[in-house]
């Protein structure tokens, strides 16, 4: 099975991580900044066209914020265009969600070393960051990566 997994933003940076048949060595980071949802969904759709994933599995939002943001309907309609890839693509066989309720706090376990990624590592230090398997990622790249382990 191949899988796409997808941390997205409407309006900020999207983090998506790749694997391959074998679900363990071959990944692939991908990474979009843009203010536009529209340009994320395009990126999205370049990236299933290239890597043809059987399925695609996103952090989904909680929908109830404390506070709205200028972004959240540009996350909502991507989520929209992420939810309709399985129409669009006929090698997509599932498009799952994780609930960022549940990614957040696993992060959060990752980041005081009480929960572990294998060939996931971190260092502290300016130019340090987290690493999977020794490449540098992002922490959106993290993001997608926890929502694959999830």
């Amino acid at each position: 099975m191949k899988y796409l997994c997808i941390d997205p933003s409407g309006t900020g940076t999207t983090g998506m991580v790749f694997f391959g048949a074998d679900g363990k060595s071959k990944h692939t980071f991908f990474e979009n900044k843009n203010k536009s949802w529209e340009e994320h969904l395009n990126f999205i759709i370049n990236i299933v066209r290239e890597c043809k994933p059987d399925i695609v599995i996103y952090e989904n939002t909680t929908y109830i914020y404390g506070r709205q943001h200028q972004g959240t309907v540009g996350l909502y309609k991507l989520i929209g265009g992420i939810v309709a890839l399985r129409y669009v693509f006929d090698f997509i066989q599932e498009v799952n969600s994780i609930a960022v309720n549940q990614v957040k706090p696993f992060k959060d376990k990752l980041f005081r070393g009480q929960e572990q990624i294998e060939g996931l590592t971190c260092q502290a230090g300016r130019g340090k960051g987290w690493r999977y398997k020794r490449q540098k990622i992002s922490l959106h790249q993290l993001d997608a990566l926890v929502v694959y382990h999830l």
